[in-house]
């Protein structure tokens, strides 16, 4: 479970609260919360909600995300609700209590304000889109925690403060990463290719 219970579950009912909509959906609420985590994170140097966070193909997600979420309904401060959408049927959330601001800092209320400010009237798939830029989300394999330290690097970046905190060596993490190895597999071949067609004229 949480390591800061009240934080998380006072988080995610201000968002719920805050949000444009009438209800919230399951992906977009997780959006909402790594970027206030990563932008707490940048500026106080710790997040607000003391999350872990792993990558799952739509983006960045509270490692305990599902236990938070299915705990705070039992206690009757949220409401599930599906709302039918052309895709597939959307989980939303309603909040049933309110926020005690009292659990937050100052600079962290501003900072969740900031965050809903700019996204509250942005599309799920956006904040999704955003996540994977401002992520060396290459390297990050499905199910890795993500470290905020990773937030606004590219792969380059990202690859050399991973071998310098895992201490591994450049061919380690190549052979750790599918999307290396296949990226090193096909510069191998075009090296290969370009040597047999540079025999061919001598």
């Amino acid at each position: 479970m949480s390591k800061n219970k009240s934080k998380v579950y006072n988080a995610i009912l201000f968002f719920l609260e805050k949000s444009a909509h009438p209800t919230l959906g399951k992906v977009k609420l997780a959006k909402l919360l790594f970027f206030t985590d990563a932008l707490a994170y940048h500026s106080t140097g710790r997040t607000i909600t003391d999350e872990e966070y792993i990558k799952l193909p739509l983006g960045p997600v509270p490692e305990n995300f599902d236990l938070i979420l299915s705990s705070m309904e039992n206690d009757g401060l949220i409401e599930k609700r599906i709302r039918p959408t052309l895709k597939k049927d959307q989980e939303t959330y309603f909040p049933c209590m309110k926020i005690n601001f009292n659990v937050f800092l100052k600079k962290e209320i501003a900072i969740m304000s900031e965050v809903i400010d700019i996204f509250r009237n942005k599309y799920t798939d956006e904040l999704v889109e955003l996540s994977h830029k401002l992520l060396p989300w290459d390297i990050i394999e499905v199910g890795e925690q993500i470290s905020f330290e990773l937030f606004g690097m590219d792969c380059e970046e990202a690859q050399k403060l991973k071998m310098a905190k895992e201490k591994l060596s450049t061919s380690e993490i190549i052979l750790n990463s599918p999307k290396l190895i296949s990226d090193f597999r096909r510069g191998r071949k075009d090296v290969e290719a370009k040597r047999i067609k540079e025999h061919k004229w001598h």
